[in-house]
């Protein structure tokens, strides 16, 4: 009896061990397995927040890269955007972290660039991620041989051939376009040597032949074709008023500009502009008169030279600082683009004159310096507006003789063909003689603004002020005289 009661104690025991290991055995898979589900879970949701992560950094070098290209846009910098080819950037993001670029050239416009950028997260480790954004981003640089500043991004677009500016949904628009023939466009008979970053040896001058188109629905204001002195004006240079205040009548030539752009003082005479203006803008109310639009228009559509006005003072010093070489006004040519207005631009008073529709051209040839025009030859026309541009830099002053007005000056003669179709219009190699100039002015300078004139700058001021304006500019050929 006892000995079966001993045997049946052992089978339960026996029994209940098995039953013990097995429930421990099937609850330490279910841990496992709760474990295992636990870490997959946490894991995935580590990777969610990794992958987010990534997508940020990721869409954070598409920021970089549109700063970047603003502040080529602005003039804050003159290099490529092509520069942040194949950059890692990781200063400032943490441990295992890194924006890489890539920026490649669209094959459908020289000017646009695809950014392809990759944010990683724990680079290398278990939970590494990346995530990757392309986008395509349009910016003309310095060595495309087109440099852009704009007072609002996003308007002024170029082209292998030609740019385009737009200013229908932007009020206050102002912006300056200048070149580097050696590297833009094609037709260009200057030599690689003549230009260095966009300025050129002026030597004896130059001959210019450019398109412009205006379309039908823009009223207002125009645009000036413009040869800047390169001692004072680099290509980021541009006029127009002070940020935050509107003047389109200055058309991105008069007044002191951005203070980001350039040396923020404007576009600093000596310079010559041929006008084409589609917005009157009458009357003036006299010397600084910095408050006003008006500038002698005769009416909506003229063309016209323009020099500078009389709120600069030029030192005598041409090799001395911008700074101390020019009046610390802050009235830095505000009435640089006002017709009838200057000095008599003579040996007694240095001040060029601006003329209006009654002047003719004070070297003699007969021509007018301002001339108004119908507005169907400039707006809306069925194919580009041609014109032809030459500037005579003389070698030598006008006479030894101390009684003539312009001792001891030189006498600068700019000449310009509107609607230029006759044939020879195009070649830039010689001086045009197949038909009159339409217009012909001649600019006396002193020796000082004569050697600053040895270096230039050139191309389109344009400007807006609440009206709508969309223009397209070719990509100007020059030859150099």
């Amino acid at each position: 009896m006892s000995s079966n009661t001993s045997g049946n104690i052992t089978c339960q025991s026996g029994f209940s061990l098995i039953w013990v290991i097995a429930v421990i055995t099937i609850m330490a898979s279910l841990t496992t397995a709760v474990l295992n589900m636990t870490s997959t879970a946490r894991k995935n949701e580590l990777m969610l927040t990794y992958d987010n992560q990534a997508r940020f950094l990721a869409e954070s070098g598409i920021n970089y890269a549109a700063n970047y290209a603003s502040s080529i846009l602005s003039g804050a910098t003159n290099t490529p955007l092509t520069i942040l080819n194949g950059r890692t950037i990781t200063t400032g993001l943490g441990s295992g972290k890194q924006i890489k670029l890539s920026v490649v050239t669209s094959p459908t416009n020289a000017y646009d660039y695809i950014i392809t950028s990759t944010g990683t997260v724990n680079q290398g480790g278990a939970f590494e991620a990346n995530y990757t954004v392309t986008n395509l981003i349009n910016a003309p640089d310095s060595g495309t041989g087109i440099y852009i500043v704009q007072s609002k991004q996003g308007v002024t677009t170029a082209s292998p051939t030609a740019v385009s500016v737009s200013s229908s949904s932007l009020n206050d628009y102002t912006a300056g376009i200048s070149f580097d023939p050696t590297r833009a466009g094609t037709g260009n008979l200057v030599a690689s040597a003549n230009f260095n970053n966009g300025v050129g040896s002026l030597l004896n001058g130059i001959r210019v032949y450019f398109t412009y188109s205006i379309s039908s629905g823009s009223n207002a204001d125009g645009f000036i074709f413009a040869i800047k002195n390169g001692t004072w004006n680099g290509p980021r240079d541009a006029g127009g008023p002070q940020a935050g205040v509107s003047h389109g009548s200055f058309l991105g030539y008069a007044g002191p500009g951005y203070p980001y752009w350039g040396h923020g003082v404007g576009l600093r005479p000596p310079k010559i502009g041929v006008e084409f203006d589609i917005y009157t803008n009458s009357g003036h109310s006299g010397s600084p008169a910095v408050s006003s639009d008006g500038r002698n228009d005769p009416d909506n559509h003229h063309i016209g030279n323009v020099f500078w006005g009389s709120t600069w003072s030029i030192g005598t010093n041409a090799t001395v600082a911008p700074t101390n070489s020019y009046s610390t006004s802050s009235y830095y040519g505000w009435d640089d683009n006002v017709h009838n207005f200057g000095g008599a631009n003579d040996k007694t008073d240095y001040r060029p004159f601006n003329p209006a529709t009654s002047s003719t051209d004070p070297g003699g040839s007969g021509k007018p310096g301002l001339l108004s025009i119908t507005r169907t030859s400039m707006v809306g026309t069925a194919s580009p507006v041609p014109v032809r541009v030459e500037v005579v830099r003389p070698s030598s002053v006008v006479s030894t003789n101390s009684t003539n007005a312009h001792y001891n000056m030189y006498a600068y003669v700019i000449k310009a063909w509107q609607n230029c179709t006759g044939a020879g219009c195009t070649d830039i190699s010689t001086d045009y003689t197949g038909a009159q100039p339409t217009l012909q002015y001649t600019l006396y300078l002193t020796a000082a603004e004569h050697t600053m004139f040895q270096f230039f700058v050139f191309g389109y001021q344009v400007s807006t002020g609440a009206e709508t304006g969309q223009y397209t500019f070719s990509i100007p050929k020059i030859g150099m005289r």
